[in-house]
């Protein structure tokens, strides 16, 4: 009897488990670098025993067990231990509320625990702005990989599945399977590419990767016509002008873009959500206020949504999603009213830590990886960036980097990027 569904997909990730496990042992900053390039590697499933779980969960694991020996079990939360355990603790109620225990259980594995293993890991490893540079290139080489993925795709038109491999309106869906992903999450990617493309001042080879990666970047969001990626990189620009001298060239850029955009029809639709796509968004919204009304406290727990939306989604809206669609409402949804706390104030501490101006000014990192967040925040006006394997490592791993730079701050008078 195999105790893996495929033993050769079981073994193979056992295996990578193993290598991370001693790289973590001997040099933890590359092992933690290598989760982050290997995201997508959440996709390579299989169980044991019966237990679901895929080569990310292996890496995550390895790479803490073996850090933890590596560094003597001295781990620190340097003062974030407080929102650690309220996310931890909305977590749980949201598995205990969940009508479907067991998927909220790999719910809670994927987008709770994990994701804080790493930030934990983060942390507690970037000691040198070498230790920096190796997580950013890595998060930045990763988006590089699919946008050249996405873009190649496109004209190629290979592994594109239906209904999104015809034209006119194919659309790139890489190794996702569907084109949304893309935009997620390069959205946050983009970002950090642009604001180290803007603000670094030394032409490393870091700051070629981050011009390549924020150079290809818009064109696999165009290949993948993901909207809400478009807007999300509209805004980081705009939000890096207003740190730089020539803030108002940008201000006026943006209204001229936004006066053109209502004036087109066919942006002009997607933007007052009188297209297709928002026609769905506000009849899911509007079904999602009903299940709130109904379960304003309890929400429908994580991997709940579908099991308790059903009941009231507006006879217009046919489809059956996983989510809301809205990052306020999945927070709330998923994780509880307390998830909503969590959420709130992890925000409310990250851009309060933008303060003083001046400090910021001097340490432009902190605008990059706060123009990160901010990206992900617009997008998930109209979409779901969190709740997926990749998009909670990457969205904890932004606030890491902007914690650590910030601690970085104090004493100093100028960050070296």
């Amino acid at each position: 009897m195999n105790l893996f569904s495929d033993p050769a997909v079981g073994m193979l990730i056992v295996l990578l488990g193993g290598c991370f496990f001693v790289l973590a042992y001997l040099r933890p900053i590359w092992a933690v670098s290598g989760v982050l390039l290997l995201l997508p590697t959440y996709l390579i499933r299989n169980d044991f025993g019966g237990l679901p779980y895929n080569a990310l969960d292996a890496v995550i694991w390895a790479t803490f067990v073996g850090t933890a020996l590596n560094l003597r079990f001295h781990m620190e939360w340097h003062g974030w231990g407080r929102v650690a355990i309220l996310w931890l603790g909305a977590g749980i109620l949201g598995v205990l509320v969940s009508p479907l225990p067991a998927d909220a259980l790999g719910q809670f594995k994927s987008v709770i625990l994990e994701p804080l293993m790493v930030f934990f890991l983060l942390l507690n490893v970037i000691k040198t702005e070498g230790d920096r540079k190796y997580i950013v290139d890595a998060i930045l080489a990763s988006g590089l990989l699919l946008a050249l993925v996405t873009i190649t795709q496109y004209f190629w038109g290979y592994g594109i599945p239906e209904p999104w491999q015809a034209y006119p309106g194919r659309r790139a869906t890489a190794w996702f399977g569907y084109p949304n992903a893309i935009g997620l999450y390069l959205a946050p990617v983009f970002a950090c590419a642009f604001g180290l493309a803007i603000f670094q001042k030394k032409r490393t080879l870091s700051w070629w990767l981050a011009v390549a990666t924020a150079a290809l970047i818009p064109g696999a969001v165009w290949a993948a016509q993901t909207e809400g990626a478009m807007m999300a990189l509209a805004a980081s620009v705009i939000f890096f002008g207003l740190w730089t001298k020539q803030k108002w060239w940008f201000v006026g850029l943006a209204v001229i873009g936004l006066a053109g955009a209502l004036a087109w029809p066919v942006s002009r639709e997607i933007l007052l959500f009188q297209d297709v796509s928002g026609d769905v968004r506000l009849a899911l919204w509007s079904g999602t206020l009903d299940l709130l009304q109904a379960r304003p406290f309890t929400g429908t727990g994580l991997a709940g949504f579908p099991y308790w939306y059903d009941q009231y989604r507006l006879d217009s809206h046919v489809e059956l999603l996983n989510y809301s669609h809205n990052m306020l409402f999945d927070f709330w949804l998923q994780l509880t009213v307390l998830g909503v706390v969590a959420w709130g104030w992890l925000e409310y501490r990250f851009f309060s830590l933008l303060k003083p101006i001046k400090t910021t000014l001097n340490h432009p990192l902190l605008i990059v990886f706060a123009g990160a967040m901010l990206s992900i925040l617009v997008y998930g006006f109209v979409d779901v960036p969190y709740f997926k394997n990749d998009l909670a490592v990457l969205f904890w791993s932004v606030v890491a980097l902007f914690a650590v730079t910030k601690r970085w701050t104090k004493g100093q008078k100028n960050a070296t990027i």
